[in-house]
């Protein structure tokens, strides 16, 4: 209800002694106008445009019959700075036309030429053709000195009809209405003259019974008392009047809106919106309040009776017993008593605010559990919890306050020759509460000379004073918040905000994540930056305003000011959330879009279920949105909006987290250290050690009821409660999980579920999990590499049906968002923080929302592109293997058939990760490497070690075998560091220099260990090396030494000179064959050390190929492209090492078949090896890119 709604339903109680101010008739017809500002209802579509326009425009000229109340070019009060009503109706503070919506002369009938007064039982009238002489000097006083006369006379008696016959009627109306209609009343009007469109203007000024009004007697006493009373009636009547001219007009709109509407569809067919809106001639088509015209129809039921005439009547009867005598007055007065405490006793006063709020949507358990605050307990302790109840005014009061001006806080002086900053307290003003600006309250409440005023441009300390003269006792509260201040406290507030700093801070914090005291820091700065003022400290004050503020605008877009139902005691859990608008969403957004799609093309339909009822959802958790163990305790911090919007509620996650049995799960899989610090004991002084969150993989939207924060890292029950929460919301039949640890986390999962109690709040969403939910599950892209081939290969996001380009990695680029004020996170209260997090999520979903049309546009071309390509690429590859091979081709093509069409999930909803069906993705070839033949020799050895019947030649020989390997591959590690210190570069600097001394000293190491090792294996070789190179068998580099420019020290300058291992690759024939065994190691072990490296090569050129295409979309400026220059080149040092190492082992490879005989060729070489194993040219060794595939396409197309 509003201010005005309460001022006209007690306004027959007993009025306060105060007196009249110069605008009160102004007052009566804002009152109206207050009636037609109100919105019934929130706009129920964001297409239906405004019918503003619609209306009598300013320079129009006005009919009849839809008068305004004022002359055009009257200044808009803040009372009726609507955006409904502005260019409907306009008033003016000191010149209103009349006490009615409609003009005295509207009661005039056209060719009748006689106006009668409309009240009931009044024979007063006016002859156009024949006025009286009082007719006449009423007229003639007004019109003095005007151009133009009014009136001709005929003769002595008649006159012509007037030339301005409407403002006639007017000016003697009125007359006739002051002096015998309203002569009871304390004021009067003065005619002085007209305007430039001839409309009559008049002020106020006292009667000359005003005098008795003053008298501090019994008869001055009901003298107030009466006047109120009936003036009171004539505000309900003209309110009334008021409503029924504005129905007229709004009929009219929609009638109008009804006929574009019609033409619209009728011109523009399927565009009919947009035709609509090009019809209305809008200058701007989305606005806050664009809504139909219906929704402005104000309160249901009116509760006003049109009661003017009997006002009227009692007005003009009662006061000073005119017409009546004595006793008959006294009588009238008494009854006129009783039936005015006959009303106050039949209508009911309007509910408390904690009664009128009872009755609660959440569980009667949990709502106990919600903290309230004691009577006896100061409120000066805990000012969040004494708020906490009367939060529903205060979300009324914004509603009430949506485009009314603030007050003006701050100026300047011109003094010394400079302007001096100066408050307009130190100015002597005092700012009024409870009345418009500029008006004076004639009994002041309260005065309070500093008063700290939070604004945009600084801080301020005003001279307040409270307004005492309302007959509804407004509250200081109440009267702070009208001038569009946010009081700190309830009760007799020194301190506000105004909504404009608050909404500043909230755009500020929602965009950097600026915290509330760096934000109040500023403040001081920009008020006092030289620090020579002493302002007042009202930093903690503001947090709690902004802490308040923010939760109030949630609950205010979430529509709870509008809910006649219970307002926000009874908001749902996760109800203030924004939702993903792209996601599936049963009878929501589904419904119509396959039908849709099937009338635009048949095949787009086809599937549908994967797009039109799969819910894409993933799981991860932030360590860094850490809280500290600070002194604020939930009394002194609360949770305001407790699971109304991102975090789970408090009381059902603790209970459910404290009491769970499965904590202690280890992986067994992922390298990454989810599971593992899940166990570790709680972070010394935190309260929370981080936060877990249910995404949606796709779009980036963090969805309803599912943060919660961590007690001792990311336990499996922590996560259960979030996904179980966020799953009360799904809407579909099918869901795919993307979690990191997914391997892990299904293992028990459904175990977990079946514990779940049917009275906690997450036992609908279990129930989803188990029964009503298909669920696929996998590892985001990102940490699919962490985990083993066998999770690798069945949980990949690339091989799981209908994921698309999806990454799984929504979370990671969230929690990027979130991470700027995990700083302040870690200093707030418990409930701060949990607030501050739902105010920070959605602000992240509504900047997705605004962002999501361009981001899909984008996406979708990029999607059709690719799929082109790749439809062409895998056309052309089944083409190709068909043709060859028509068996092969149809056996690889049902094996993705039936790997898609498989079992998932195991009767306890496991993943099926071994057996059933074939994953077709998974290599099947058997390839050698260094790392594998070694592994085959240490095999052999210790089966040997271990067989009961091995003789002892066996074992020498196994041991022997691995030996030999081992020693084979040292020398291929010595070789490589060889190459790379060939192509070293001299170092420039200090570090530089000596990395390359320790690279040098390193490998002369590991050449004297590998010399220790040929003595054994190779004890010829290594007699034959120490007579070619004498004693000193490792002096493999020699360093010089050379003095400075400046002569001050000298530094060595390392010349490397490759040391021979004399391997039998490097040995003639003859002598290699001497020792074939170790040949024929040298030989096996080569084979596979082309293998790896090829390995390398190719997987240097994917590296190679995607910096590339990423330089070229998003690397710009001088600092990004140095950086991705340096990673290239580091690439392609890479690459030259793999292709010079595929070189030499594929040369050595070849001068050790060439020592073989036929017949051991046959026996111990891959007959096909040198088609398998091609001599790389330098053309052979680059990435594939756009411009080459091109060709290549070019290329076989002419084939």
């Amino acid at each position: 209800m509003t201010d005005s709604d309460i001022d006209m339903e007690y306004a027959h109680e007993q009025p306060a002694l105060a007196l009249d101010d110069d605008h009160t008739w102004a007052k009566v017809a804002d009152l109206a106008l207050r009636h037609l500002a109100r919105v019934g209802k929130p706009p129920t579509h964001p297409d239906d445009a405004s019918l503003e326009d619609r209306f009598v425009e300013r320079t129009e000229a006005p009919r009849g019959d839809s008068l305004q109340l004022v002359n055009h070019d009257a200044h808009i009060p803040p009372s009726v700075r609507v955006p409904q009503t502005w260019s409907l109706i306009i008033t003016d503070m000191r010149r209103v036309c009349t006490h009615f919506a409609r003009r005295l002369s509207d009661f005039y009938v056209a060719g009748t030429n006689e106006w009668v007064c409309p009240m009931h039982d009044c024979m007063y009238a006016i002859a156009i053709n024949n006025l009286s002489v009082d007719e006449k000097k009423v007229v003639d006083g007004v019109t003095r000195g005007a151009d133009v006369p009014f009136y001709t006379l005929v003769d002595a008696f008649r006159v012509t009809e007037p030339a301005f016959i409407r403002e006639v009627i007017d000016i003697v109306a009125l007359e006739h209405y002051e002096s015998v209609h309203l002569q009871g009343l304390r004021i009067h009007h003065v005619i002085h003259g007209q305007d430039h469109t001839g409309r009559i203007m008049y002020y106020w000024q006292l009667n000359r019974i005003s005098a008795e009004f003053l008298k501090k007697t019994v008869r001055g006493w009901e003298a107030r008392r009466f006047e109120e009373i009936r003036r009171t009636e004539v505000q309900r009547a003209l309110a009334s009047e008021a409503r029924q001219w504005a129905e007229g007009l709004i009929r009219d709109a929609k009638q109008g809106d009804k006929d574009a509407r019609l033409a619209a569809r009728i011109e523009y067919g399927d565009y009919s919106r947009e035709g609509y809106a090009h019809a209305l001639c809008l200058e701007r088509r989305d606005g806050l309040f664009d809504a139909r015209v219906s929704a402005f129809e104000g309160p249901a039921g009116g509760g006003l009776e049109r009661r003017a005439i009997r006002a009227m009547r009692g007005v003009h009867s009662l006061s000073f017993e005119r017409r009546f005598g004595k006793v008959a007055a006294a009588a009238e007065r008494d009854g006129i008593l009783e039936r005015v405490a006959q009303a106050k006793i039949a209508e009911a006063p309007p509910l408390p605010l904690n009664e009128a709020l009872a009755g609660d949507s959440q569980p009667e358990a949990e709502a106990a559990s919600v903290l309230q605050p004691t009577i006896s307990r100061p409120q000066k302790n805990h000012p969040l919890l004494h708020w906490i109840p009367e939060r529903m005014a205060y979300l009324w009061a914004l509603l009430r306050l949506n485009g009314r001006p603030a007050q003006v806080l701050s100026g300047e002086v011109w003094l010394y020759g400079e302007w001096i900053p100066v408050s307009l307290r130190q100015l002597g003003l005092t700012v009024q509460l409870g009345h418009w600006a500029g008006d004076r309250c004639s009994l002041q409440r309260h005065v309070n000379d500093r008063f700290v005023v939070v604004h945009t441009n600084g801080i301020h300390q005003v001279r307040v004073a409270f307004c005492g003269c309302s007959r509804t006792k407004v509250a200081r509260r109440d009267q702070v918040l009208a001038a569009r201040w946010f009081p700190a406290t309830i009760a007799k507030p020194k301190t506000a905000a105004t909504l404009e700093v608050l909404e500043q801070f909230d755009a500020h914090s929602a965009a950097g994540k600026d915290n509330a005291y760096d934000f109040y820091n500023t403040l001081e700065h920009i008020t006092d930056g030289a620090g020579i003022f002493h302002l007042p400290d009202r930093s903690k004050d503001f947090l709690r305003m902004a802490h308040k503020h923010r939760h109030l605008l949630a609950l205010k877009r979430g529509g709870r000011g509008h809910d006649p139902l219970g307002g926000i005691e009874r908001t749902q859990y996760g109800e203030l959330a924004v939702l993903c608008p792209a996601c599936p969403h049963k009878g929501i957004n589904t419904e119509g879009v396959v039908d849709l799609l099937r009338r635009l093309g048949p095949e787009l339909a086809e599937g549908h279920e994967t797009f039109n009822d799969t819910v894409h959802l993933a799981m991860d958790c932030n360590f860094r949105a850490k809280n500290r163990m600070t002194r604020s305790t939930p009394e002194t911090s609360p949770y305001l909006g407790d699971g109304m919007a991102y975090m789970v509620p408090e009381a059902a996650y603790d209970h459910f987290t404290s009491n769970s049995a499965h904590d202690a799960e280890m992986s067994s899989c992922s390298r990454f250290g989810a599971t593992i610090l899940a166990n570790l004991k709680n972070g010394k002084g935190l309260r929370t050690t981080g936060i877990g969150a249910v995404f949606c993989a796709r779009h980036e939207f963090f969805c309803a009821n599912s943060i919660g924060t961590l007690i001792k890292g990311e336990r499996y029950c922590t996560m259960d409660f979030i996904l179980a929460a966020a799953l009360r919301r799904v809407r579909a039949s099918s869901l795919r999980l993307y979690y990191d640890i997914v391997c892990q986390y299904t293992r028990n999962l459904n175990l977990r579920m079946l514990e779940v109690e049917p009275k906690l709040f997450i036992y609908a969403g279990a129930q989803k999990l188990l029964h009503k939910l298909h669920v696929t599950f996998g590892i985001p892209k990102f940490h699919n590499p962490g985990h083993l081939v066998m999770c690798q290969l069945y949980f990949n996001l690339s091989f799981i049906k209908g994921t698309g380009n999806t990454d799984g990695e929504a979370s990671e680029r969230a929690w990027a968002g979130l991470n700027p004020a995990a700083s302040s996170l870690r200093e707030m209260g418990p409930g701060t923080m949990r607030d501050t997090i739902d105010f920070f999520c959605s602000a992240w979903n509504w900047r997705k929302f605004v962002n999501m049309s361009a981001s899909l546009c984008r996406n979708m071309e990029i999607a059709l592109a690719a799929a082109m390509e790749h439809c062409e690429m895998y056309s052309g590859l089944l083409g190709a293997v068909r043709a060859e091979n028509p068996g092969t081709a149809s056996e690889w093509t049902q094996q993705g058939v039936d790997y898609e069409g498989r079992q998932e999930l195991d009767d306890m909803g496991r993943p099926i990760t071994s057996g059933g069906v074939t994953n077709p993705y998974e290599s099947r070839s058997q390839k050698q490497s260094l790392e594998k033949a070694r592994l085959q020799s240490a095999s052999i050895a210790a089966a040997a070690q271990q067989g009961a019947k091995a003789s002892e030649t066996e074992k020498t020989a196994a041991d022997k075998n691995n030996a030999l390997t081992n020693f084979i591959v040292l020398a291929f590690k010595i070789e490589v560091w060889q190459r790379r210190a060939t192509i070293a570069t001299e170092g420039r600097t200090y570090i530089q220099k000596r990395e390359r001394l320790e690279q040098a000293t390193e490998l002369e190491r590991q050449i004297r260990l590998f010399r220790k090792e040929q003595q054994w294996i190779m004890p010829a070789i290594h007699a034959a090396v120490q007579e070619l190179e004498g004693m000193d068998s490792t002096c493999g580099t020699t360093a010089d030494y050379e003095s400075d420019e400046d002569g001050e020290e000298g530094e060595a300058t390392t010349k490397r000179r490759p040391a021979m291992l004399y391997l039998p690759s490097d040995l003639d024939q003859p002598l290699a064959r001497t020792m074939l065994d170790v040949l024929l190691q040298e030989m096996k072990l080569r084979f596979a050390a082309m293998e790896d490296w090829l390995d390398i090569l190719r997987q240097q050129l994917r590296v190679r190929g995607t910096v590339r295409q990423w330089k070229v979309v998003f690397s710009s400026g001088q600092r990004m492209a140095t950086r991705t220059i340096n990673k290239q080149r580091v690439i392609q040092e890479n690459i030259d090492q793999a292709r010079n190492m595929y070189r030499w082992h594929r040369e050595r490879y070849a001068t050790l078949v060439s020592f073989l005989s036929d017949e051991e060729r046959e026996q111990y070489v891959f007959a096909e090896w040198e088609d398998l194993f091609e001599e790389l040219a330098d053309e052979d060794c680059r990435p594939l890119n756009n411009s080459l595939l091109i060709a290549i396409n070019a290329r076989r197309s002419s084939t």
